[in-house]
C-alpha cells in the first residue's frame, strides 16, 4: 500500500488529493492508497483506536467539499478499479470506477444495455455517486443512484465489514438492526421534494438506503452491484427556444402533461443563454427547454411537439434536433457547458480577487412553488447588483442559481444570499439540496430545515457505527451537536 507521510511531499506532489471542485483547500498528515479491503480496514482500524480524522477520497467531482480533509489521513479509493458482468441485468463494480469507465465497459461488453443514472461529470467514481445520491438531468425518469443499488460492501469506520443486499434487512418498530448494532431511526419531517441533505429515514425502510446518500461518515463504501436496462431504441433529444422566460416556463408545464416517456427537462434563462453565446450560436431567445424522451411514433410524436411550440410563441425553426449520436453530443455539450462558462468566468474574477469563488444553490421545491423561488431569486440578485445564471432541472423543479460575484464585496453578499435562498426554499416546503448533498460547506443549512432533536436523532447513528467520530468529519452536521 502506497503511503504519503512527508507533509511537505504531500501538498506539493500531492496537492490535488488537499481540494475537491469546490476548490476549498485541506489539509492532512497522511495519504494512502489502499488496494483491497483488508487495508482499508486496516488504515480505518488505526484510525479509530488514535481518534485521527480519515477522510474518503475518490474522484473529487464534488462541490461541497465533501472530499476536503480536515487533517488526519486520507483514504483514496482510486485504486478500487475492478468492473464486471453479473446476469441478467446487473454489474458489479468496485468504488474507483468512474461512469466514463462503466460506459465504456457496457459499449463493449453488453452494448444494448447502458446505466441511467447521468450524473454531468461522467469522471465521477461509483462510490462517490453511492455515497451522496447522485443524480442528473435523467432522474427525473429514472431516479437517482438509489434507485439502482442492489447491493454494497462496507468497511465501518472501526475496521469491520458489512455486506448489505436490498431486501434483507428492514427496519422494525422504528429500529434498524443488524450485525450486534442497534440504530433507533428519528422522525424526521417530510419534505415534498427531491432531497439530499441528511441520512435517509423511514419506517421501515432497506438497511442499504441509510448508508446510500450518507456522505462517507457512517462507512467506506467499496464495491457494489448496480441494475443496469436495456437501451432505449429511439431517442429525440430537442432544445427549444422561447422569446421569454413566460413562454419557456408554460411549454414546459404543457410537456409534462401531455408527452409520455421523457427522460429529462432542464431550463436555460436569458443570462445563461447570453454565457453560452461565447461558445455557441444560440438563437435570440431569453428562455430555453432541453428535453429527452425515447420517441415510439416519430411522425405523430413531433406533431404533438410542434402544437406545444406553437402554443407557447416557438415553433420547429426554433428548435435544434438531435436524432443521430453526432447531433444529440452536441446538444448535451450545450447543455453541460453552463456550469464550464461560469466556472471560467469565476476563475478570472478569482485572479484579482483570490477569495471569491463560486456561489451556487442546489435548492428543490413542490413544482406549484417554482415560479415563487425564481422571482425571489432575480428579485434578490437585481437588488444586490449580483449577476447570475439560472439553469437546471426543471423536471424536478430543481434549478441551480449560480451567481456571479465580481469583487470581495460581491461575494460576501452572495454568501448571505445563500442563507436568504435556503430559508425561501425550505419556507415554500423545499430543501437546500437536491442532488450535490451537505458536505461542508453547506452544514450550518441543516439547523435551517431540521430540527435540533432531528439533528441529534441523525448524529446518534453515526457516533453507534463511528463511536471516535473520525470518518469524513465535518461533513453534513453543523458544529454543536
Amino acid at each position: 500500500m502506497l503511503i504519503i507521510s512527508d507533509k511537505k511531499q504531500l501538498a506539493e506532489d500531492y496537492g490535488i488529493y488537499l481540494r475537491d471542485e469546490s476548490r476549498v483547500q485541506g489539509e492532512a498528515e497522511r495519504l494512502v492508497f489502499p488496494a483491497n479491503e483488508d487495508e482499508i480496514a486496516a488504515v480505518l482500524k488505526e484510525a479509530s483506536s488514535s481518534r485521527m480524522p480519515a477522510t474518503v477520497s475518490n474522484a473529487r467531482t464534488g462541490i461541497t467539499a465533501g472530499a476536503v480533509p480536515q487533517g488526519g489521513v486520507i483514504l483514496s479509493l482510486e485504486k478500487l478499479k475492478k468492473i464486471s458482468l453479473k446476469e441478467p441485468a446487473s454489474l458489479s463494480v468496485q468504488a474507483g470506477v468512474t461512469l466514463d469507465e462503466i460506459n465504456a465497459f457496457l459499449k463493449k461488453e453488453k452494448p444494448d444495455y447502458f446505466y441511467p443514472v447521468d450524473p454531468t461529470e461522467t469522471s465521477s467514481a461509483i462510490g462517490g455517486n453511492i455515497a451522496t445520491n447522485a443524480s442528473g438531468a435523467q432522474s427525473y425518469h429514472y431516479g437517482p443512484t438509489r434507485n439502482w443499488v442492489k447491493k454494497i460492501s462496507v468497511i465501518l469506520p472501526q475496521g469491520g465489514k458489512l455486506e448489505i443486499e436490498r431486501g434483507k434487512t428492514f427496519a422494525d418498530g422504528g429500529k434498524l438492526s443488524f450485525k450486534g448494532y442497534s440504530l433507533l431511526l428519528p422522525k424526521l419531517r417530510k419534505i415534498s421534494a427531491k432531497n439530499t441533505a441528511g441520512y435517509f429515514v423511514a419506517e421501515g425502510m432497506d438497511l442499504i438506503d441509510l448508508f446510500i446518500g450518507s456522505e462517507g461518515t457512517l462507512g467506506v463504501i467499496t464495491s457494489a452491484e448496480m441494475k443496469i436496462i436495456p437501451r432505449p431504441e429511439n431517442i429525440l433529444i430537442l432544445l427549444s427556444f422561447f422569446p421569454s422566460a413566460a413562454d419557456a416556463l408554460g411549454f414546459f408545464h404543457s410537456a409534462k402533461k401531455e408527452l409520455k416517456n421523457v427522460l429529462a427537462y432542464e431550463f436555460f434563462d436569458e443570462d445563461a443563454l447570453k454565457l453560452l453565446k461565447k461558445e455557441f450560436t444560440v438563437p435570440e431567445s431569453r428562455g430555453a427547454i432541453f428535453f429527452e424522451k425515447i420517441v415510439e411514433d416519430f411522425d405523430s410524436e413531433t406533431l404533438a411537439i410542434e402544437r406545444l411550440l406553437e402554443a407557447h410563441n416557438s415553433s420547429m425553426e426554433n428548435v435544434w434536433a438531435g436524432e443521430s449520436e453526432s447531433e444529440q453530443e452536441k446538444i448535451k455539450k450545450f447543455r453541460h457547458h453552463v456550469p464550464e462558462a461560469v466556472n471560467s468566468l469565476i476563475a478570472q474574477f478569482k485572479q484579482k480577487y483570490p477569495e471569491i469563488n463560486k456561489a451556487g444553490t442546489d435548492i428543490a421545491v413542490p413544482e406549484e412553488k417554482l415560479e415563487e423561488m425564481m422571482l425571489f431569486y432575480y428579485k434578490r440578485c437585481r437588488e444586490e447588483k449580483i449577476n447570475s445564471v439560472l439553469f437546471g432541472h426543471i423536471g424536478e423543479s430543481h434549478l441551480h442559481l449560480n451567481m456571479l460575484p465580481e469583487n470581495s464585496e460581491q461575494f460576501k453578499k452572495a454568501k448571505l444570499l445563500g442563507h436568504e435562498f435556503a430559508k425561501k426554499g425550505i419556507e415554500l416546503g423545499g430543501t437546500f439540496t437536491g442532488e450535490h448533498g451537505v458536505g461542508k460547506l453547506k452544514r450550518d443549512f441543516m439547523r435551517y430545515l431540521y430540527s435540533e432533536e432531528e439533528l441529534k436523532g441523525m448524529f446518534a447513528i453515526k457516533k453507534i457505527l463511528d463511536p471516535n467520530l473520525i470518518l469524513n468529519r465535518g461533513n453534513i452536521f453543523p458544529e454543536g451537536l
